[in-house]
Formats: C-alpha cells, sequence, structure tokens
C-alpha cells in the first residue's frame, strides 16, 4: 500500500493539504484514507512506521517556499495506531523546529538528522548537522542527542549542514545520498555521499 501525506502545491501561495491518500494499486487509484487535523497539512515533515504505528515528524508552513515561516516550523510527533485514520499529539521533541531533517527507523527507534531551522538573526536560516535518536516506547521529550557533528561540520567551520538528503540504512552502517543547502541565492546542492557508524544502543 502507497501513503501520501499532506504537502503542498505553489511557489509563492502555498496551499497545504491536511489529508491522507492510500493507494492499494501501486498508484493507480487512490482513496482518501483520512482528513488530517489541520495543523497536519505541510510540507518538510517525516513519516515513519514502526510496529503498525505511524509517526509524523516536523515539518513547515513555508508561505511562500522560499521565505521561512518560524512559527510555522515543527518540532511535533503525532501517532497513529490505526493505519492513519486517527491520529494523536504526543508532544514536541526537544530538538529545535525544522523542515527537510531526514528519519529513519532501526531497531525499534528513530533516528533524525538535519534539516533547516532557524539561526540567531531573525530571518537567518541555518542547516543543522545533529543526529537525535528516540525510542518511541519513551517519552516525546526522552529524544537523545546523538552527535552534532553528522558530516564532520564541526570538524570543518567552511562546512554546514544538509536537508532534503536520501538517508539510508545499508551493511550495519548510515549513509546520506546528496542534499539541499539552501540558505540563500544561488540555492547550493550536493552530491556527496556520507557513511557512519550507527549510534551506540
Amino acid at each position: 500500500m502507497i501513503y501520501l501525506f499532506a504537502g503542498a502545491r505553489n511557489s509563492i501561495k502555498r496551499i497545504f493539504y491536511p489529508e491522507l491518500w492510500v493507494s492499494h494499486d501501486l498508484g493507480e487509484t487512490w482513496e482518501l484514507r483520512a482528513e488530517l487535523p489541520a495543523d497536519m497539512g505541510r510540507a518538510g515533515m517525516q513519516v515513519l512506521q514502526i510496529d503498525g504505528t505511524l509517526y509524523f515528524i516536523g515539518g513547515d508552513h513555508d508561505r511562500p517556499v522560499f521565505m521561512a515561516n518560524w512559527p510555522g516550523r515543527r518540532n511535533d510527533v503525532w501517532k497513529s495506531e490505526d493505519m492513519g485514520e486517527t491520529w494523536e499529539l504526543l508532544g514536541n521533541a526537544p530538538w529545535v523546529p525544522r523542515t527537510g531533517h531526514q528519519c529513519i527507523e532501526h531497531n525499534g527507534k528513530i533516528l533524525c538528522l538535519g534539516g533547516h531551522a532557524q539561526g540567531t538573526g531573525k530571518y537567518e536560516q541555518i542547516l543543522m548537522h545533529d543526529m537525535w535518536v528516540w525510542d518511541p516506547k519513551n517519552a516525546v521529550d526522552d529524544w537523545q542527542l546523538a552527535t552534532n557533528n553528522v558530516w564532520r561540520c564541526e570538524d570543518d567551520p567552511t562546512s554546514s549542514g544538509k536537508s532534503d538528503f536520501l538517508l539510508e540504512i545499508h551493511d550495519n552502517k548510515l549513509w546520506t545520498f546528496g542534499a539541499e543547502r539552501s540558505v540563500s541565492s544561488p540555492w547550493a546542492q550536493d552530491n556527496d555521499v556520507w557513511v557512519a557508524e550507527l549510534p551506540a544502543e
């Protein structure tokens, strides 16, 4: 089954969709599974499934797409135990609100890396290079900071974090592929590949 969550259209006057659609035939036909709570209509979030429970994490309400809406950035965590028909807000994670972060499940835990977040200035965006780990059996404020040095950013002052990259686990290692690094024009993109040890259990 394919799930299509929320999202937005238009670059300037963005329209957000608090909806969950599903397809049972590889995308040939679609049915509306649920109308989500209004605040879940957003972009840049992450959705994972662990043991039949869905988790919906972070994201943004940026309007237009290239202008950060700081009150609309999120670090909230929602869960659904009935495959998306109903949702419960668990609360907010201890990491800063962000969008474009990437999350993955490993041994029943959730790992989240990077993303766009607010800098020190009113209009300043920064690219995060942290990794957080959470066991959904614990409270939502029990995320643990595994490292603030993903992509060796702290070792290299000329480097920065990433957003919207591909995140995979292969050969019991964590891999990232490519990324967006746009905080201002000319909207930098990456095509690099990084590999790291998974955080200790």
